[in-house]
């Protein structure tokens, strides 16, 4: 008969007790991580939305003030009648809008994931680097082919 006897290796203890406390602080670290990242996007969001808001509000001032200004038979065509005019300054500063706030914070927080990316890659390992560079074209042709597929669906849908 025979007998199976297993040993209890001390030192698996201490790598047990250190893997345990590595794992620990890098989930600490990547909680904190976590939580600037929410910050930080709450406040680049909130930032852009508030220029945003002050431009528009700057682009309608001024062009109510350039429509208060034109002569009375500019307001007698028929594309220039108050309801047209009213419409057009809100959609035109609505589109505005949209443009220096979310599109513009968009690219910025794209941009900057990039960079970072890179910065990274480099640092830790050039060869992922490497390779991040040399399938970033094929990375920006797929997203403007998505794009332009995307794009086409909505203008049938209109």
């Amino acid at each position: 008969m025979v007998i199976a006897t297993f040993q209890l290796n001390d030192g698996n203890a201490t790598n047990d007790a250190q893997a345990r406390d590595d794992a620990d602080r890098n989930a600490l670290i990547i909680t904190l991580m976590g939580v600037g990242v929410f910050v930080l996007n709450f406040l680049e969001y909130f930032m852009f939305s508030i220029a945003g808001e002050k431009v528009t509000e700057r682009i309608r001032l001024e062009a109510y003030h350039k429509i208060l200004r034109m002569p009375v038979p500019w307001f007698d065509m028929p594309r220039n009648s108050g309801s047209a005019v009213a419409s057009r300054l809100s959609i035109d500063s609505q589109l505005v809008n949209g443009l220096t706030s979310l599109l513009f914070a968009v690219m910025l927080h794209n941009l900057a994931t990039v960079v970072a990316a890179f910065v990274i890659s480099f640092l830790y390992q050039w060869r992922v680097g490497i390779v991040g560079l040399v399938t970033m074209p094929l990375m920006l042709l797929a997203g403007f082919i998505s794009m332009k597929f995307y794009g086409g669906f909505g203008d049938k849908s209109e």
